[in-house]
């Protein structure tokens, strides 16, 4: 598949953010579990007052960011997927605790935590939110493994959806100094740094394949893609700055709970309208480009057009010039091979041209050209081919002509044409020609043997006295 250097730039850019990611993720994880094992409080938390990233999910993080990085950086292989099967197995035993009431002995398996007020009552045990969320990541990583089809990546890449959404819920809580959902499915708070890396970790996710499915619209050097980068991020990130505005000025006393809903109606209104706005002129000025690039583009099609129709066409009749006679004659001998049949050439030259030009001029002698050229076509079928190869000479190709006595008609023909006087400048002209003909295969096999002999022939006819048509004379016709 083609990809234009622009896509090419953005994907190598969403490529290094998700290596970015999976960098960070390895660093906080192995980060954590140095707090713990050396008791080192802020390594753990962020405040003594919030929740602690338990060691379990530490480790899990910690092979979720290798995991990652490991896959943006070599085939996969079952080694690599291997290592997906301890975060998987902590997180499904994690859930399966809180969901069973049941207690494994993994959650202080490694070290002995004592019960903090902002944690949940399961020391040593990360919450329900983080068991799913460290779930739903194995697993779309696990994808890349089972389904080998690009169409059904978007698979990956919701799971990665789901977890930000998780995560920016869990920020929303730290942002908004709100509680947790604390009795609904044992809702325990995430710890802010592990909201934070899940965040990274599922964009990095979403991000392995920017070039295919659901992500495919940032890559996009389109209309498309410029909304969707352009609104994407304003979509994600002012509305939690607009409540967080909202919310604090409520805090301060500046207005009520009622008046906060108006507010928040004002600014989502002046906030979209703007983005809007901003995109509509946008999209105008890459239309605009666009119609003046179609413009460019039609003018260089018309001037290619123009500049073939000069090589191959008669600049003063309009017909095929020398070139494309030839051209249009290897055709023609390369049909007739292939269909056992004949072609018929016939060579014409105007009777005392340069006379004409001597005494009346070369324009004279120009529109002469055109008018024989005319006439020439008059005494032809559609399917004939005309061209004038230089000079008063003219060449016709005359496909599967049956017999001798078929292309003398058509030489009589094509003579009688020329019969009525030409008027030019009130110059009267009386205007004949010779015609030399020759056939493939009987009087040569290739396009310049033929044209020659034609053109011994029409010579005969003028030494025979102009104004007739003469058959090549083969040794084998002759002979005859």
């Amino acid at each position: 598949m083609f990809v234009d250097s622009s896509t090419e730039k953005m994907i190598a850019r969403y490529h290094f953010f998700s290596k970015y990611s999976a960098v960070l993720t390895t660093f906080i994880g192995f980060a954590v579990c140095i707090g713990w094992i050396f008791d080192i409080g802020i390594l753990k938390s962020i405040s003594s007052n919030w929740v602690t990233m338990k060691l379990n999910t530490a480790l899990c993080l910690m092979f979720l960011g290798l995991t990652l990085l490991l896959l943006l950086n070599k085939k996969p292989s079952l080694v690599v997927y291997s290592l997906l099967w301890v975060p998987i197995a902590i997180s499904s035993l994690t859930l399966s605790e809180y969901w069973l009431d049941l207690d494994l002995f993994l959650d202080q398996f490694f070290v002995k935590e004592t019960l903090n007020s902002a944690d949940s009552a399961f020391p040593g045990r990360m919450s329900h939110l983080t068991a799913l969320d460290i779930l739903l990541c194995s697993l779309s990583l696990l994808c890349f493994k089972t389904i080998r089809s690009n169409t059904k990546v978007w698979l990956t890449q919701v799971l990665a959806i789901l977890v930000f959404l998780s995560s920016l819920d869990s920020l929303f809580v730290y942002a908004y100094g709100v509680s947790p959902l604390d009795g609904i499915a044992h809702y325990t708070q995430n710890a802010l740094h592990t909201s934070v890396t899940f965040l990274v970790l599922s964009i990095g996710i979403f991000l392995i394949k920017p070039n295919v499915g659901l992500a495919s619209v940032l890559t996009l050097d389109s209309i498309g893609g410029k909304l969707a980068r352009r609104l994407l991020p304003m979509a994600t990130f002012i509305p939690p700055v607009l409540g967080y505005l909202v919310l604090q000025g409520q805090h301060l006393g500046f207005y009520g709970s009622d008046f906060q809903l108006v507010i928040m109606v004002t600014l989502f209104i002046l906030i979209y309208s703007t983005s809007l706005w901003k995109t509509a002129l946008s999209l105008h000025k890459i239309q605009k480009n666009y119609v003046f690039s179609n413009q460019q583009n039609q003018k260089l099609l018309s001037t290619n057009k123009h500049l073939k129709t000069m090589s191959s066409y008669d600049f003063l009749t309009g017909l095929p010039n020398r070139n494309y006679c030839h051209h249009l004659l290897e055709h023609a001998i390369n049909r007739a091979k292939r269909k056992n049949t004949s072609i018929s050439i016939l060579f014409a030259d105007i009777d005392n041209f340069k006379n004409i030009n001597d005494n009346f001029g070369h324009e004279v002698g120009d529109r002469l050209l055109i008018e024989v050229g005319k006439r020439l076509r008059l005494g032809l079928r559609e399917s004939d081919i005309l061209a004038r190869i230089g000079g008063d000479e003219f060449i016709i190709i005359v496909e599967d002509p049956v017999d001798i006595k078929n292309i003398e008609t058509v030489a009589k023909r094509v003579n009688d044409t020329l019969k009525a006087p030409v008027n030019i400048n009130e110059h009267i002209l009386c205007v004949t020609i010779s015609l030399g003909i020759s056939f493939f295969p009987q009087d040569g096999d290739n396009m310049q043997i033929l044209i020659k002999n034609a053109d011994i022939a029409m010579y005969h006819a003028k030494k025979s006295g102009k104004n007739s048509h003469q058959l090549y004379m083969s040794e084998e016709r002759k002979s005859k």
